[in-house]
């Protein structure tokens, strides 16, 4: 019972923490091109199973292997520019001109990286290197186009403080 009450607050927790989110981000996310849920309902299906504890394996148990040093940040922004900006944006907003057209939108990366939950080593890795197929989203898979060190990069990089916010 005890954990049941444990797993219903942090869900609770996690709806009203996007919310806010949303409440603070969607009317400068649209102002700039990025849809009403500010870049995110594609997004929602791969955050339930996260926050159910989902995450299928190697993912589950990952960890940045990668020190978070200015020079590692810097890589991964440059992998960012050249691999995701097209479609999230150079800002991270989820408008980037290749994205404009998709449906659902790219998500919109500077809200997601401001929730904890979302900065997570094993969720960014899991969601680069899968890709949205699986949840609806036309998100191409990475893992076979970036090395893990490119991958793990742009997971430093989007929880750094100079990431798209």
């Amino acid at each position: 019972m005890r954990r049941l009450a444990v797993l219903l607050l942090s869900i609770l927790t996690a709806v009203l923490g996007v919310a806010l989110l949303l409440l603070h981000s969607v009317p400068q996310a649209v102002a700039q091109g990025a849809g009403m849920m500010g870049g995110m309902g594609g997004s929602m299906p791969r955050h339930h199973e996260f926050m159910m504890g989902r995450v299928p394996e190697p993912y589950a148990s990952m960890t940045n292997p990668l020190p978070d040093t200015a020079e590692v940040i810097a890589r991964g922004r440059a992998v960012f520019e050249e691999s995701c900006a097209s479609c999230h944006g150079r800002e991270g907003l989820g408008n980037g001109e290749a994205g404009r057209e998709l449906s659902p939108p790219p998500a919109n990366l500077a809200m997601l990286t401001r929730m904890p939950m979302m900065r997570n080593d094993r969720y960014l890795f899991w969601a680069i290197s899968e890709g949205g197929v699986p949840f609806g989203t036309q998100m191409p898979a990475f893992k076979d186009m970036l090395s893990a060190e490119e991958i793990w990069s742009v997971v430093r990089f989007l929880q750094a403080e100079e990431a798209p916010k």
